[in-house]
């Protein structure tokens, strides 16, 4: 055997070795795989779209009928309760997102506790008659407060 034959065996085997130790020094060889035939391409996975969550309308519907919103219909819900008439009688004036800065939705009341929590909602501006009636909300509608200030 001459000396460059064995210089470039010996070179290849430590090479090999040195490749193996790199990839994590398991010891196992690396897995082989099967070459693609020529004239391939590789399928490369298209990503799914990302469903964009619809905006709720931050203004009244035409002819003032309410916004289909569960935090709109209660809130029309508690002003016709209180006021003892029927619901039809209220159109929205405006809803606005709002994200509260606690769980008082904007409108604490003396000697209770709120959570310190930011708090999804809305600020719905109701019209009875001639008079215009602000309410705040969580996103869910659960909670209602007549907000006088």
């Amino acid at each position: 055997m001459n000396v460059k034959h064995w210089f470039w065996q010996a070179g290849g085997a430590t090479l090999l070795a040195l490749t193996l130790l790199g990839c994590g020094g398991s010891g196992t060889a690396p897995t082989v795989l099967p070459a693609k035939p020529t004239g391939t391409v590789d399928a490369v996975p298209t990503p799914l779209p990302t469903p964009l969550p619809t905006p709720l309308p931050t203004t009244p519907a035409p002819g003032g009928t309410p916004v289909d919103n569960p935090a709109v219909r209660a809130a029309i819900a508690d002003l016709a309760r209180l006021r003892g008439i029927d619901a039809t009688r209220i159109s929205v004036v405006a809803v606005e997102t709002v994200e509260w800065s606690d769980s008082s939705l904007g409108c604490p009341q003396p000697g209770r506790a709120y959570a310190q929590v930011i708090t999804p909602g809305y600020r719905v501006q109701l019209r009875l008659d001639n008079q215009t009636v602000t309410y705040h909300t969580n996103r869910a509608g659960s909670t209602v407060v007549q907000c006088i200030r």
